[in-house]
């Protein structure tokens, strides 16, 4: 079962405040465990304001409560495919319950939000996790540097690095980073990669509108915003988990790939690769 409920407004009280909240239900199978069915259950309240005195930058800060476990639903042929014993299997597994703060400073100039053709949008955030019940407490932290340049009115390019890392205390196996999937190293599955606990990724994308459009854009407006994008992914792991040893991952990838881009009204921005 998966489920969520979320509530959230862009001017609290008629400021310039921003409120979230969400509670959540998750029981599938895990993407940093694999062969394992992962729960988890909690709740998320996120306030978020702009800095008044440093333009483009706002602040936020997130209080999140979550339950987490992680059971065993290999089978015995699953489990000899990768020569790992049940014992060996049972040390992968875990369970705890954490209360976190993610206070996070963003700086963002983009042009446009949906379509950036120009600017910087950068990340700094930091995670400190109170293990509850014996569980143990850590914390992370995280940075995200996109810059965008116009080449045209037709093309323009992305570049992303991102990197992260635990610096406090012991982080958990079902918490660690994951490499590969849709928002890391794409063309391989979530957490195809591997497990750790930092990681280093890198990307750049060309994007271009598509001229036989433009005869139509003016019927169908958001035609306007289709664009067609290569890209090329590098990631690579810090502090690998046992995971990716027993499961055969290499901890670090790179691809290759095409996508559209377009972004539909009532609907939002749509993304989709092929790497």
């Amino acid at each position: 079962y998966q489920f969520e409920v979320s509530w959230s407004t862009p001017r609290l009280f008629d400021t310039d405040n921003a409120l979230s909240t969400t509670a959540f239900g998750r029981d599938y199978a895990s993407f940093n465990v694999p062969l394992g069915i992962e729960r988890r259950i909690g709740s998320e309240i996120t306030w978020a304001k702009p800095l008044a005195s440093v333009p483009n930058t706002s602040f936020s800060l997130g209080l999140k409560g979550e339950n987490v476990r992680v059971r065993d639903a290999a089978s015995d042929r699953g489990l000899e495919r990768f020569g790992i014993t049940r014992d060996q299997y049972g040390e992968l597994l875990g369970k705890g319950t954490f209360v976190s703060l993610t206070p996070t400073v963003a700086y963002d100039t983009r042009d446009n939000r949906f379509d950036p053709q120009s600017g910087w949008f950068n990340t700094l955030s930091s995670m400190g996790a109170l293990g509850m019940g014996g569980s143990d407490s850590y914390g992370t932290l995280v940075a995200n540097v996109r810059r965008y340049f116009k080449v045209n009115d037709n093309v323009s390019l992305a570049l992303n690095a991102q990197a992260g890392s635990n610096v406090i205390g012991e982080m958990p196996t079902f918490n660690m980073f994951r490499l590969g999937g849709a928002y890391s190293v794409r063309g391989y599955q979530e957490g195809g990669l591997g497990i750790g606990k930092g990681f280093l990724i890198g990307s750049a994308e060309i994007r271009s509108k598509l001229p036989f459009l433009e005869q139509y854009s003016a019927k169908v407006p958001f035609l306007d915003s289709v664009r067609l994008a290569a890209f090329a992914d590098a990631g690579s792991l810090i502090g690998e988990s046992r995971v990716n040893d027993l499961f055969d991952r290499d901890g670090y990838g790179y691809s290759v790939g095409l996508g559209l881009r377009v972004n539909i009204p009532g609907l939002g921005p749509i993304r989709v690769d092929y790497a």
